[in-house]
């Protein structure tokens, strides 16, 4: 037989920060008083640092390249490639360009909109362009690459890969896309923004 007079133990949830656990919560049936008090909990451990709008644009950036970088370690580093992993591994990586460029853009003070790619690289100050250009050797150098790259010219090839493979299975044929050149672009455009924002 039961006491029903004893409290039923508190439920809790356990709040992780990047990954580490900071702490635990009561747990509440309603998840924006969980949020509220799970940033309580952070601000109380002294964790919380506020972020500039450039800083959170280069963390969802990263976020995309690295889950393109996940999805390329499971189906496309080796040969049989697995099909069903190239389409969420352009949209991821060309997405994550899409933000790279955006988030220079705003380092530099330009406010680039749109999903082309060229356009968006076009329209950034010479100093970001530079900033890229400057971090493409080292990217070819991690690839095993000696060769000749154009990065303008490598951008123009997947400008609108963001949108047309999103939808591929709506058209006959989408533009085909060179995975190192692609990993190159992104691995360039993370050193430019990461050596800014260091």
């Amino acid at each position: 037989m039961t006491d029903s007079s004893s409290p039923s133990p508190l439920k809790t949830k356990k709040i992780y920060l990047n990954g580490k656990f900071v702490g635990e919560i009561p747990a509440e049936a309603n998840a924006l008083e969980d949020m509220r008090a799970g940033r309580e909990l952070i601000q109380a451990k002294g964790l919380h640092k506020e972020i500039t709008i450039e800083q959170s644009m280069y963390n969802q950036a990263f976020a995309f390249a690295k889950t393109s970088a996940e999805l390329y370690e499971r189906g496309l580093k080796t040969v049989p490639r697995d099909g069903n992993v190239l389409v969420p591994w352009i949209v991821n990586g060309a997405f994550s360009i899409e933000i790279y460029l955006k988030t220079l853009g705003k380092i530099y003070g330009a406010e680039l909109r749109g999903h082309k790619l060229r356009s968006l690289f076009d329209e950034l100050p010479n100093e970001a362009r530079q900033a890229i250009l400057d971090a493409v050797p080292e990217s070819l150098a991690a690839r095993g690459r000696k060769d000749e790259f154009d990065l303008a010219n490598a951008i123009s090839q997947i400008n609108s890969a963001f949108v047309e493979w999103r939808y591929c299975y709506e058209v006959e044929r989408t533009n085909s896309v060179s995975i190192e050149d692609v990993i190159v672009i992104m691995q360039s455009l993370h050193k430019a923004c990461s050596s800014i924002l260091k």
